[in-house]
């Protein structure tokens, strides 16, 4: 791979992590990977994602358009 791809490529990786941290359902769902641990710190872990999620900025999700726009620039 050249730089250029490579570098293209990093930087799609970091705005879809971007995007996805955004949201509520990404939040909930290391709650839950968290939780399943079953300790102490762990379970605190979880409660800090679950209120992460409470005030996610992309609620819901991300817009199905906005995964299209993603795909269409790799």
């Amino acid at each position: 791979m050249d730089l250029t791809a490579y570098v293209h490529h990093f930087q799609r990786r970091v705005l879809m992590d971007a995007v996805n941290e955004a949201t509520s359902s990404y939040w909930r769902r290391r709650a839950e990977t968290f939780a399943a641990v079953g300790n102490a710190r762990c379970d605190e872990i979880a409660v800090a994602c679950r209120n992460r999620a409470s005030v996610a900025l992309i609620p819901d999700g991300i817009e199905p358009e906005v995964v299209e726009a993603l795909r269409e620039e790799s």
